[in-house]
């Protein structure tokens, strides 16, 4: 017995299939993304905790703090770029390491002793959030505009109602138009 149809796929059927797919990866490759950025953030977080470890190690030894990763025998994940300094090496220390492929915060921080300057707490990670960073920043601004609006209020509700007016006008001309065109179209005999 002989097949005499075609086999095979439509060009609709296969352009169907490449939509779906194409679909489903724009789903999932920002969620992958945003999963990467999460682990290198994760590492910042891991290495300055293992950090603080090694310091106050190595504080229990010698009596004093280093800015030597070798002599306090710590490795940061790669990638990772840490900064250590100190104060007086036996009142504190401090830390800060950033992540070229980390966006959405700035750098993490660490300290202990006297030297937590801008950090705060005693061994506890603060992480400068890009997201908090803008939010401030535009809060700020709209606080100075709330400001300055409170000063030129009754100017601008004038300018405001002015605009209304000057809307509601352009609808009423527009609407005697269409009326117009209309009643046109009815006299010369339209639908």
């Amino acid at each position: 017995m002989r097949f005499t149809g075609k086999k095979g796929f439509t060009l609709i059927e296969l352009l169907i299939v490449v939509v779906i797919i194409g679909i489903l990866a724009a789903i999932a490759i920002p969620k992958f993304s945003s999963t990467k950025e999460k682990a290198y953030e994760a590492s910042m977080k891991s290495d300055l905790k293992n950090l603080a470890t090694s310091e106050e190690a190595y504080y229990s030894d010698k009596n004093s703090y280093s800015t030597d990763t070798t002599q306090l025998n710590f490795n940061t994940s790669t990638g990772n770029v840490l900064v250590i300094s100190t104060t007086a090496a036996t009142t504190g220390w401090s830390a800060t390491i950033t992540n070229p492929r980390v966006t959405s915060i700035t750098s993490c921080k660490i300290g202990s002793g006297t030297d937590t300057t801008g950090i705060g707490v005693d061994g506890v990670v603060v992480c400068c959030d890009l997201r908090v960073l803008l939010f401030d920043a535009v809060v700020q601004l709209l606080f100075r505009e709330i400001v300055l609006a409170q000063r030129g209020i009754v100017r601008g509700l004038r300018l405001f109602v002015r605009g209304l007016v000057a809307v509601q006008l352009e609808m009423r001309d527009r609407i005697h138009l269409i009326e117009r065109d209309v009643a046109v179209v009815l006299l010369l005999g339209g639908p």
